[in-house]
């Protein structure tokens, strides 16, 4: 950290100089970690410091926040990432829920699947009585105003509730 001789030297130091130097080097080794993992697609979006997010503390229940992390982190075991450890070519990850001959992703997960709509509606219908335009938001806008603060015990309920009901379907079809 370019103290050393302070060290040598018996010589008091900063302390909140010293911890601000700390956080900002591991900021930069975090930063240009992300970079080696494409799979972190999803994160890197919408995590642009290295800090505890908020949704940390507004989500009380321990599976729903789980899964939330899960979720930002693109490790959900949705057919995009189960692909990957079967080697699968990303083309061919479709989702086994809908008829849509989508890639089972996080953003056809959240938004499109038809077996989770009804799940969806009751999430959507919470956000749009407070953002009215909601449905007008690129898809960007609308997964940073859902994993934002104001929304994320919403949408870590819906994830929940979603993924319960992708689990029922896949455990029982076996």
């Amino acid at each position: 950290m370019g103290l050393e001789n302070k060290f040598y030297m018996l010589e008091p130091v900063n302390l909140d100089y010293v911890r601000q130097m700390f956080q900002n080097k591991d900021n930069e080794i975090w930063k240009n970690n992300l970079e080696k993992y494409p799979k972190l697609r999803t994160y890197t979006k919408y995590k642009h410091e290295y800090k505890l997010e908020p949704y940390v503390f507004k989500i009380y229940d321990r599976s729903h926040r789980s899964i939330m992390a899960h979720f930002r982190s693109g490790m959900l075991p949705l057919s995009l990432e189960t692909g990957r450890y079967t080697n699968i070519p990303e083309h061919f990850r479709i989702c086994l829920f809908c008829n849509s001959n989508s890639i089972e992703n996080e953003v056809h997960f959240i938004f499109e699947c038809s077996l989770y709509d009804q799940l969806r509606q009751t999430m959507l219908n919470d956000v749009m009585t407070k953002i009215p335009d909601f449905l007008l938001q690129s898809i960007d806008e609308k997964l940073s105003i859902l994993i934002s603060e104001n929304y994320v015990k919403q949408t870590s309920s819906f994830l929940y509730s979603a993924f319960m009901k992708r689990r029922s379907i896949l455990y029982n079809s076996s």
